[in-house]
């Protein structure tokens, strides 16, 4: 009966052809009443049926209270539709988070993850499951073992969630769209208790994806009195998509010491992105632009000013394998006020290196030279940029 549910609540689920989400947010009641929500983002991954290979689940907590997050220390879940197994590997790594503590009590009867594993079964052909039931948790607590958590496109991050609980019709519907824009519009302070009974997690998830730059997309916002129950006392279900996302900014942040709302800098500061400068004529021919994005505040002058201090800084670096000394007083006093820039380079289509800065604690000029030079030459993911590469690199 299960299995018959799920496969029609997600054939009956929309399948448009566009990219597939990193991350789904999906309601936990009973198939009848949030069952088509669900499916609606759950169909949207049916094109990465064989490529998903890693689904890290993180829920509330209903009954047993715990501080942080906890994860099980089982090796599988069984449900009716069979065993799923667990990725002990990333479940002990996450553990070394302070945050993270090993708990089966506040998993052993946890409903908020266990209806997503038909969902999760009738959708991916082979998986591993991270679940993780989530307390009374900081937005950057829960921000930090997503970035653990994160992986690359084998990994998918599901966020279980209804929406405001037994209120009148009309009420649900404002109170839901209400926590719908703020959750679109990845305002984390927009998520009230009210609003989800997941807020923890969202939050968490908001403040990382505000951070990378992520897009979030409502695919369907209803509540029970649409589906299969009354009207006068409802509980509202939202699905949710997120996609894109500078993944380079994700490995650099930090967030020990993050707020839900970030104070405003000190002083007005520019910010850059190699990757995302303006198209210019080069002035050295070893090295190519691209075409992407913004050099925020910048005249189109000083965006080639950047480009060319970030070409020179690598070639220096590959000369002399030391970080370039800039006189600054040569340089425009735009680029001599604090900023923060990321530099990426790619080569064939792949990132080559990709270093970066999140606050503006020197001159802009200064931080692109120094994240040029690390980008291609002390990335650790990758051997240090030699001059073979050099001609192929699109920074």
């Amino acid at each position: 009966m299960v299995r018959s549910l799920i496969r029609d609540a997600l054939n009956q689920g929309h399948r448009p052809q566009q990219d597939i989400p990193k991350v789904i947010i999906a309601p936990h009641a009973g198939y009848i009443y949030s069952g088509p929500i669900a499916a609606s983002v759950y169909a949207r991954l049916g094109p990465a049926r064989n490529r998903i290979k890693r689904v890290v689940l993180l829920g509330p907590t209903h009954r047993v209270a715990v501080r942080g997050l906890a994860v099980p220390s089982h090796a599988a879940f069984q449900n009716p539709l069979g065993s799923v197994p667990l990725d002990r590997a990333l479940i002990n790594e996450l553990k070394r988070l302070p945050q993270v503590r090993e708990f089966d009590q506040t998993h052993a009867a946890e409903h908020s993850l266990e209806v997503h594993l038909p969902f999760l079964q009738q959708t991916f052909a082979d998986f591993r499951l991270v679940p993780i039931v989530v307390g009374d948790a900081e937005p950057n607590e829960v921000a930090t073992v997503l970035q653990a958590a994160w992986g690359g496109p084998e990994t998918l991050i599901v966020i279980s969630s209804d929406l405001s609980h037994y209120h009148d019709y009309a009420t649900a519907q404002s109170l839901d769209a209400a926590t719908s824009s703020a959750i679109t519009e990845l305002r984390l302070e927009g998520v009230s208790d009210v609003g989800a009974c997941s807020r923890m997690p969202i939050r968490g998830l908001l403040l990382l994806a505000r951070q990378i730059g992520m897009a979030a997309t409502a695919i369907d916002v209803r509540n029970s009195g649409d589906t299969a129950g009354p009207r006068d006392r409802v509980v509202g279900y939202g699905a949710y998509m997120f996609s894109g996302g500078d993944e380079c900014r994700l490995r650099a942040l930090n967030f020990t010491s993050a707020r839900a709302t970030p104070p405003p800098p000190a002083a007005p500061a520019q910010t850059a992105t190699a990757t995302a400068a303006a198209a210019a004529p080069r002035p050295d021919p070893a090295i190519a632009r691209s075409e992407r994005g913004h050099a925020s505040g910048l005249s189109d002058d000083l965006r080639r000013s950047l480009l060319n201090v970030a070409a020179r800084s690598i070639m220096i670096g590959l000369r002399s394998q030391q970080r370039p000394k800039l006189d600054l007083e040569t340089f425009h006093a735009d680029l001599r006020k604090p900023g923060a820039s990321f530099i990426t380079l790619t080569m064939d289509g792949r990132l080559r290196g990709c270093i970066g800065s999140l606050e503006a604690r020197r001159p802009l000029v200064a931080d692109v030279a120094a994240n040029a030079y690390a980008s291609a030459f002390e990335d650790r993911r990758f051997k240090a940029l030699s001059h073979d590469e050099f001609g192929r690199v699109l920074l």
